[in-house]
C-alpha cells in the first residue's frame, strides 16, 4: 500500500509539472493573453451553460468545480486540445 501511495504521488508531481510546462509554453507563445484566458484555452478551466429552473438557457456560463480532479485527468484534457 505504501508503494502505491508513493507511486501515485510521484505521478501527480510529474503531471503537475507537465501542466505547468503547458501553461508556461502558452504564456511565452501568447504574451498578450490574460491568465484566465490561458487556463480556459488549455482546458484547465471549464464552464457549462447555465439554465433557468424551467430548463431554458440563461445565456451565461458557469464554471465547473474541478477541485477533486486528479492532475492526470487535467493533463489528458490539455493534450486533447493541442
Amino acid at each position: 500500500m505504501v508503494f502505491f501511495l508513493t507511486y501515485n504521488m510521484n505521478n501527480r508531481y510529474y503531471n503537475n509539472r507537465e501542466i505547468l510546462k503547458c501553461i508556461n509554453n502558452m504564456v511565452e507563445r501568447e504574451p498578450d493573453l490574460r491568465f484566465n484566458q490561458i487556463l480556459y484555452i488549455l482546458g484547465i478551466s471549464i464552464s457549462d451553460p447555465e439554465f433557468f429552473p424551467d430548463g431554458r438557457p440563461t445565456g451565461n456560463m458557469v464554471g465547473k468545480d474541478l477541485f477533486n480532479e486528479e492532475s492526470k485527468k487535467t493533463l489528458e484534457r490539455i493534450n486533447l486540445l493541442k
